[in-house]
């Protein structure tokens, strides 16, 4: 249900909620009280080092993967919360900060179609 923004400031003051407006869920202290822990556990998304992790070790273990692949690996591991084209906006995103911090490199200049691999270290 959509909540008004004095609704939502409320029950987040309250510690009702999680999430970040409209993309909102019941807090840990809700989700154990309604016996909803593994929906919560699910809803609320793990540390973006962790998706990172599992994309390196992907790319150690296949040597080189797309966008797409990475998409498959993390889907159902990113938020429930999160609608697919979301869980793709946050794996193009992660894929940003592994390539800024020199861990992966791109394939080829094709952005739409290129391929990702661990960085060569010079």
């Amino acid at each position: 249900m959509p909540l008004e923004k004095e609704q939502y400031k409320e029950l987040k003051k309250l510690g009702f909620i999680d999430g970040k407006a409209p993309y909102v869920y019941v807090s840990a202290t809700i989700a154990d009280l309604l016996n909803e822990r593994a929906q919560y556990t699910k809803n609320k998304a793990m540390d973006d080092k962790y998706y990172m992790d599992l994309i390196v070790s992907y790319l150690q273990q296949w040597n080189s993967g797309t966008k797409a692949d990475f998409v498959k690996l993390l889907g159902d591991k990113l938020s429930d919360a999160l609608d697919e084209k979301q869980k793709e906006t946050k794996v193009r995103s992660l894929i940003r900060v592994l390539q800024k911090s020199e861990t992966i490199e791109r394939t080829s200049e094709n952005k739409r179609t290129g391929a990702w691999r661990l960085a060569q270290k010079q």
